[in-house]
């Protein structure tokens, strides 16, 4: 031993005890404890943070460059309820009326829906059953079905992510030969996100980002008699900012606020070819105009309350039933076609969102919702909703 060092030189140094420190004279080292190992040392950021929301210090735990672990693993994200429809053609026609079929009739996406202020690291499937969202050539209410397949990822120390979301619709055909079958399944617009963390402390997280909504769906036409009577184009590039904020209330309450704008960029080319009944009395050629869609403004509540967390189970760890509220109103009067489509104006539409949160393990998730249309008329866009999310972390 070298002088002032104190201890038994037959012990040998094994990987994962501590080494013997230098003692002053006449006192020993501690004697190396054998149930300390290299297995018990946290080595990443989830084995500091924990499985739950009300298990980590939110401040301490991003500074440390594990935001992406906080989201996936026990910050449920919002469920959500957006049906992005648009304009019907007018009643007044030979058609009954009926959904403009862009993209499925389904070309609009809200971020909040199946998602949180965190950026983080995840694949998702959305499914969303939309109960008499549509309305046909020949007048019938017609049922939407909506897949969402997502990834997201995030970026520069974890306080940013990227996100992908891919939708498909079993829906009504984008080309409408009507007295035929009309059902279709339809690939949407595509949607890209940046997402980026402002703020945050030991409870609250506020994080604004961008997603731009892709014309990738097919054009909308409606064809009787083998005459096309009206080509819809979808070309309008939706630009989406928005924000959102995350607060633990207490150990088992938590709540979360998105507000996001939808701005039309470019709008959507409408054609009326030459012999439609669409064309005005006295013309023969083709018409074509330019419909910019309205501005909407989402305001979106979501309140939820941890009713049980084990993660010493095998299967679930987590449940927490969830409550939300989301407000849809148009910022600006439709543009419209006279004797083509509904005029509409305005719309205001609530919609009330239940559902359960279930926590799988450390990196997966499901919830089960339903939502209810709390207005009527134009306000109301759908019957009922009933959704399926999945989350797998990564």
């Amino acid at each position: 031993m070298q002088d002032g060092i104190a201890g038994d030189v037959s012990v040998p140094y094994e990987l994962g005890q501590p080494q013997p420190v230098p003692m002053s004279d006449g006192l020993s080292a501690p004697a190396p404890n054998p149930s300390l190992s290299m297995d018990s040392v946290a080595t990443s950021p989830s084995d500091i943070v924990g499985d739950f929301s009300n298990d980590f210090n939110l401040s301490s735990s991003l500074a440390a460059g594990s935001g992406a672990t906080l989201a996936s693993n026990g910050v449920p994200s919002m469920i959500g309820d957006f049906f992005g429809g648009g304009y019907n053609y007018t009643v007044d026609g030979p058609f009954n009326g009926g959904t403009v079929t862009l993209a499925g009739g389904d070309r609009r996406m809200k971020f909040s829906e199946n998602n949180s202020p965190f950026p983080r690291d995840r694949i998702f499937v959305n499914y969303n059953h939309f109960h008499n969202a549509l309305t046909d050539p020949n007048g019938n209410s017609r049922d939407l079905n909506r897949y969402t397949f997502g990834v997201e990822s995030t970026i520069f120390n974890d306080f940013n992510s990227v996100e992908l979301r891919v939708p498909f619709a079993g829906t009504l055909a984008a080309r409408e030969v009507v007295g035929r079958d009309l059902d279709s399944t339809e690939f949407g617009n595509i949607a890209l996100a940046f997402k980026h963390m402002l703020y945050h402390n030991e409870c609250t997280a506020l994080a604004a980002g961008m997603a731009v909504v892709l014309p990738t769906g097919k054009d909308s036409s409606v064809i009787r008699d083998g005459q096309t009577h009206i080509v819809y184009n979808n070309d309008a590039v939706h630009i989406q900012p928005f924000i959102g904020l995350y607060r633990k209330h207490n150990q088992r309450v938590f709540w979360q606020l998105f507000s996001q704008l939808d701005f039309d960029a470019n709008g959507n080319r409408v054609v009326i070819p030459s012999g439609s009944i669409f064309q005005t009395v006295g013309t023969n050629f083709n018409r074509a105009e330019t419909l910019q869609d309205q501005t909407l403004l989402m305001l979106d509540f979501s309140l939820g309350y941890w009713l049980h967390q084990d993660r010493c189970a095998r299967v679930v760890t987590g449940v927490a039933p969830m409550i939300e509220l989301h407000y849809t109103t148009t910022l600006d009067d439709q543009e419209t076609i006279p004797g083509v489509f509904e005029s509409i104006n305005r719309r205001d539409i609530l919609n009330l969102t239940g559902g359960l949160f279930f926590q799988l393990g450390n990196r997966s998730s499901i919830k089960i919702g339903a939502v209810s249309p709390l207005r009527t008329g134009f306000d109301k866009v759908f019957d009922t909703e009933l959704g399926v999310q999945f989350v797998r972390g990564f």
